[in-house]
């Protein structure tokens, strides 16, 4: 591979710099001891793009004395082995110092791996000349692997297309060593920025950017890269960029989307185009229906344009958008069209406008005729602003007869010229001198006439309305000096302040400014107040809810107001309420339950208060007292208790309660309470009862049920009475009568507690028992007791109650 440069000396100057040392410092490298050596490295570079660099550091164990040197081995083509000797000192010089860095050698091939062996020699001693002799060179175990990047070349002749709609194409040179390509680009004065970026791919040296918008001016640059396989990896060189081209994108503006041509003007025509974004000028041409077209403008920058042409005359106009793109082509869009114009006529004023005043058919308007006109409008005014009456006249002369008789008006005229399918052209409006008028035919008479009865103090007139009339005249007149008149334009009138029930004579005629119709005549009643109710009615004490008030109804009634008062006296009466006719009756709910009260009822209507009924008296029904002298039985009877009492004045029946609870309710006074126990004291009480509700109770009273009496107790009889056997008991409870036996059989009925026996005779012995009695029965027999007569005296064979001797 030739000689190997360095950034220092040559190979060869090395060996020239050992005679420079001197035998002493040979001397001192031959007695350097091993121990001071450095562990020894070798690099080599692989990044530098400008040559290769190899480091070493520290020396080898097994070198003493001797020198170093790095074996560089690369090939230049298949088989060719070159080899350079690069030699150190510094193990003899002084162990372990600073890295040796050699080269870098510029001579050795780039991307390629680099091969590098170190090797060492040692000192065998001097020459005769003081010279040192070494041994052969022999490999250290440390090898390395260096690389020559390799970075692509710059690109050139680059170049950006300027002529292009669709896109713009850069193009370059074929750069060898590059696999790869990146362009960029930038609008004027900004950065610039990645647009592609692609592997070459057959020497690709185009890129076509469609990206770009059209009608913007842009710089490109262009830089290769290439990926260098180093023995560290993969390192990415790119090279520099080429320098900027200017490309640009033509634009190709779109069509204007519309063009109109004016045909409502009457000085020129004006043309007009919708604008289109991408254009910067126009072009626009003109011609005659059927004729070639010739320019009006070919670098128009608005989008209208005014052209004074003939009036009355046709054109057709054509436009289209063009676009300068900065001076690298024009580019134009197909043209846009037709567009018709047309410049409009006009008419001159019609002259000498005049219009009637003497004729009821119609007004008569006559003018005199304006240049260029087709046709004439007219218009009238009778006081509310001007109205459309003809529209297409063709003549100088028009008769109004949609106008009212009797009516007045302003008028004008204008001529017009039509322009074909184009706008109607008018002339100024020109006016009559003076109004025009239509006379007025002579009013019929009204008919139809009709006046309301019945109302209150007034009529209602109405009637059919008379065409030739403009206004109407309306009389009234009745009984003394009573008399109105009023007019209207209405046919319809109300007339007031009139008597109740009272009859009127009522006129109508038709007017207008020029004649009067006859009187049409018909009569008119007014509304009568009404009479007074009949047959008043107030329920007393019927009702508990309320007093229930009826009547008759009264002629011309509208309403009924009822009145109440607390005496007879009418004059305290209030209104407690109003109700319609056909309602002839009331409940008064508020009436306080047993007072006394009068009412009258008045019949109302429209025309006022009429007529009040006669008085009634009403009473609403309240509860009743209770009853004031109950009474209850006292064991008069073992069947029932009896109740009695007197009747209680508006008591529809009575509540009895038996010790507080009811037991029956009865529509009498009086009642026998089967259900009382027999023997036992019961409490009673008595309420009144009616429709208004239930009376307080009365007072309690005591009532008992008969029961059979006890047996008589402490019966006795004597044993020494010589006129008889006198028997004695004590008195039971409840007793009515004591039955008396004598050795088992009745002897006597008693209602005394003793009874002299004088039936036995002297000195015979009996055995009496003793029941008590009452309506409820008999008593058990009581204990037996015997008794003797004495033998002496005088014999009685009656025996005599309540005796003795």
């Amino acid at each position: 591979m030739g000689g190997l440069k360095t950034s220092g000396r040559r190979c060869g100057e090395g060996w020239g710099g050992i005679r420079t040392i001197g035998l002493a410092a040979l001397a001192a490298l031959a007695l350097l001891p091993a121990a001071q050596a450095a562990a020894f490295t070798i690099s080599a570079t692989t990044n530098q793009t400008n040559g290769l660099s190899v480091t070493m550091y520290g020396c080898p164990s097994s070198v003493q004395n001797g020198s170093l040197r790095a074996l560089i081995t690369s090939s230049d083509g298949p088989g060719t082995a070159t080899a350079n000797q690069s030699q150190r000192f510094q193990c003899v010089s002084g162990g372990s110092g600073n890295p040796l860095v050699l080269g870098p050698y510029t001579t050795l091939p780039a991307g390629e791996t680099i091969s590098i062996q170190a090797q060492y020699r040692e000192l065998t001693g001097f020459n005769m000349f003081g010279a040192p002799q070494y041994s052969n060179w022999m490999n250290l175990g440390s090898t390395a692997q260096g690389f020559i990047p390799i970075r692509p070349e710059t690109p050139v002749n680059v170049t950006a297309t300027t002529n292009r709609t669709g896109d713009i194409q850069i193009s370059w040179s074929a750069v060898s060593d590059a696999d790869r390509i990146a362009v960029q680009r930038a609008l004027a004065g900004n950065n610039f920025n990645n647009v592609a970026t692609f592997n070459l791919s057959g020497g690709a040296t185009a890129y076509t950017d469609t990206t770009a918008n059209a009608g913007s001016e842009y710089e490109y640059r262009v830089q290769a890269r290439r990926v260098n396989a180093t023995p560290s990896g993969n390192l990415t060189l790119w090279s520099s960029f080429s320098a900027p081209e200017t490309g640009y994108r033509l634009v190709t503006p779109a069509a204007p989307a519309t063009i109109s041509a004016s045909t409502d003007r009457t000085d020129a025509i004006e043309i007009s185009w919708s604008a289109v974004s991408s254009a910067t000028h126009y072009q626009l041409q003109r011609r005659s229906p059927g004729g070639s077209w010739s320019n009006r403008g070919t670098e128009l920058t608005a989008t209208t344009l005014t052209e004074a042409v003939p009036a009355g005359e046709v054109f057709e106009y054509q436009v289209r958008a063009r676009n300068a793109n900065d001076g690298y082509g024009w580019r134009n869009s197909a043209y846009q069209g037709l567009a018709s114009g047309y410049r409009l006529l006009t008419p001159g004023a019609p002259s000498s406008v005049t219009a009637t005043t003497d004729r009821q058919d119609a007004i008569l308007i006559t003018w005199g005729a304006g240049s260029n006109a087709d046709r004439y409008q007219i218009e009238r005014n009778t006081g509310s602003g001007w109205e459309s009456i003809a529209q297409n006249v063709l003549e100088t002369g028009f008769m109004d007869t949609g106008i009212d008789t009797g009516a007045s008006a302003s008028y004008r005229v204008r001529a017009q010229t039509l322009n074909g399918p184009y706008d109607t052209q008018n002339s100024a409006w020109v006016q009559a001198q003076g109004e025009g008028y239509r006379l007025l035919p002579e009013p019929a008479a009204v008919t139809a006439l009709l006046a309301s009865d019945g109302e209150v103090r007034q009529t209602s007139i109405s009637w059919s309305a008379v065409s030739a009339a403009t206004r109407y005249r309306v009389r009234v007149t009745g009984p003394g000096d009573f008399s109105q008149t009023q007019t209207t334009t209405e046919t319809a009138l109300t007339v007031g302040a009139m008597a109740d029930g009272t009859t009127y004579t009522v006129e109508v005629r038709a007017e207008n400014d020029d004649h009067v119709s006859t009187w049409s005549t018909t009569t008119a009643t007014t509304r009568a107040l009404p009479g007074a109710p009949a047959d008043l009615n107030a329920t007393r004490n019927t009702d508990a809810d309320a007093v229930r008030l009826t009547w008759s109804a009264a002629g011309e009634a509208e309403s009924y107001a009822v009145l109440r008062s607390g005496s007879e006296s009418l004059a305290e009466a209030s209104v407690v309420a109003s109700v319609g006719s056909a309602q002839t009756h009331y409940d008064d709910t508020s009436a306080a339950p047993g007072a006394s009260y009068w009412y009258w009822v008045r019949a109302d209507n429209a025309a006022g208060t009429g007529g009040v009924s006669a008085g009634a008296e009403g009473i609403r029904l309240a509860i009743a007292p209770p009853p004031a002298d109950l009474a209850a039985g006292d064991g008069e009877s073992p069947d029932h208790v009896t109740l009695s009492w007197s009747a209680v004045a508006l008591a529809a029946g009575y509540e009895i309660r038996r010790d507080g609870s009811v037991i029956a309710t009865v529509p009498q006074a009086g009642y026998q309470d089967t259900g009382a126990t027999p023997g036992v004291a019961h409490n009673y009480t008595v309420a009144s009862v009616n429709a208004a509700g239930t009376s307080e109770p009365s007072a309690a009273v005591t009532g008992l049920r008969l029961i059979a009496p006890d047996q008589p107790q402490s019966l006795s009889a004597s044993t020494g009475r010589a006129d008889g056997i006198h028997v004695t008991w004590e008195s039971v409870a409840l007793a009515s009568r004591y039955d008396l036996y004598r050795n088992g059989a009745f002897l006597t009925a008693l209602i005394d507690t003793a009874y002299l026996d004088t039936d036995p005779a002297p000195g015979e012995i009996a055995t009496y028992t003793v029941r008590a009695v009452n309506a409820a029965g008999a008593s058990q027999a009581s204990g037996s007791a015997t008794g003797q007569r004495a033998a002496s005296g005088y014999l009685f064979r009656s025996g005599v109650s309540g005796l003795g001797r």
